[in-house]
């Protein structure tokens, strides 16, 4: 599935650390089933069709299946109150989970409450999950957001980067990958935008368009071991 977005950042976004267990084996087994566990950006069903899109046609034998539990606004605290029928119930083999975007409040500084309420709802998620099956939790880290043409999200980024530091902190506290989508996400926001002052892949500030979630999928599809090429 290498696109030419893919093309064209490759040498960014191999210069990101994942923080993954990054080897030649592949993550995702023969008949697992992936919940994809998120707000708005989820709830698109776009990087998540691309990565069904890749199994389905390089990888049909391994017979993988995919849920999609995104909802609109959602948060890490709130999406506890759900977890049981959109991801527990769906007898998942792999759950990703991916808040933050909401979680921040879209506010210029980082309120501490809510960063603090955004880390419990992580904690409580992974410990709801493992608890109740054997699902591999893999956590993802909220997008960027383009604030070009946006300026209520004038500031917004740095406080989006302090929920990706605390997700990378939590991740390897409960001992769970995390897969980081913010630099990726960000670096050819960067790259695009220097040649080209009208390029975006968040068109309207927040939600990435197709060429950003293909972005994110292949950032997921190599941080699992598949080959792009």
């Amino acid at each position: 599935m290498k696109s030419l977005v893919w093309t064209l950042i490759g040498a960014l976004l191999l210069a990101v650390m994942f923080v993954v267990p990054a080897s030649a084996a592949q993550f995702i087994k023969p008949n697992d089933r992936i919940v994809f566990l998120g707000d708005s950006i989820t709830a698109q069903k776009l990087y998540i069709k691309y990565i069904e899109d890749y199994f389905t046609s390089v990888e049909p034998d391994m017979k993988v299946t995919f849920v999609n539990a995104g909802v609109g606004g959602d948060r890490s605290s709130a999406a506890v109150n759900r977890v049981q029928k959109d991801v527990i119930d769906q007898k998942p083999t792999v759950v990703t989970i991916c808040f933050g975007m909401n979680d921040a409040g879209y506010r210029p500084a980082v309120d501490m409450k809510g960063l603090q309420t955004f880390k419990d709802g992580l904690r409580k998620l992974i410990s709801m999950i493992r608890t109740q099956t054997n699902a591999r939790v893999v956590l993802l880290t909220t997008t960027c957001v383009d604030d070009k043409g946006h300026d209520k999200l004038k500031g917004y980024n740095i406080t989006l980067t302090r929920f990706v530091a605390e997700t990378k902190k939590i991740a390897a506290k409960e001992g769970v990958p995390v897969i980081d989508l913010y630099h990726p996400m960000r670096a050819a926001l960067a790259n695009g935008q220097r040649t080209d002052k009208t390029f975006t892949l968040i068109p309207d500030g927040v939600h990435p368009n197709a060429a950003g979630h293909e972005i994110m999928a292949d950032t997921i599809l190599n941080a699992w071991g598949e080959s792009l090429e």
